[in-house]
């Protein structure tokens, strides 16, 4: 595979074309997410005319971890001989890992074996321009969970010094009722 649209491969034994195999990987922290992401990713299968052989799914995992069942499991397929899928389609790149320095290990092991990963918006992840994309979208999730986590704490801390000033407020007037 070289990244063109060539939807079918010949079967070495038949010389018959058929759909090019491909797998789907989604990782996300709800099953709804899970659901968006699979869908989303059938349909771009669907487009390109690729048969969807196998799903796999980390739900609840951390993308900064590289031990996940769903990841696991892929890679172990992908080892096979031959695989049984040349595709591997995400929703986007961060789906497969969110640490730069880890996420080398499983794209190189699919390299390897001629396995291209593809995201819904039709980009190949390819070293080193794969990174970027990955990169840039891991900052600007972890800057606005920041900017959201900051916010929230503002908004806790201003909540309880209101709550605090009233305590006190509602303290000095007892203390000035009870010594005239």
């Amino acid at each position: 595979m070289d990244g063109t649209d060539n939807n079918n491969h010949a079967s070495a034994a038949t010389g018959i074309c058929k759909p090019t195999p491909a797998a789907i990987y989604s990782s996300a922290q709800s099953q709804a997410a899970i659901n968006h992401q699979i869908g989303i990713c059938r349909a771009f299968a669907e487009a390109k005319g690729w048969s969807v052989i196998d799903c796999f799914v980390d739900d609840g995992y951390s993308g900064l971890s590289i031990s996940r069942p769903g990841l696991d499991a892929m890679l172990s397929a992908a080892t096979r001989t031959p695989p049984p899928f040349q595709i591997i389609i995400m929703a986007d790149e961060a789906r497969l890992c969110r640490d730069i320095e880890k996420f080398n290990s499983p794209f190189e092991r699919f390299a390897e074996r001629g396995i291209e990963l593809w995201t819904v918006d039709g980009q190949v992840i390819r070293r080193p321009l794969g990174l970027a994309p990955v990169c840039d979208d891991t900052d600007r999730r972890s800057r606005s969970g920041i900017r959201r986590n900051i916010d929230r704490v503002k908004e806790v801390k201003l909540t309880l010094a209101r709550l605090i000033g009233r305590q006190i407020a509602r303290e000095l007037n007892e203390r000035s009722d009870r010594n005239p």
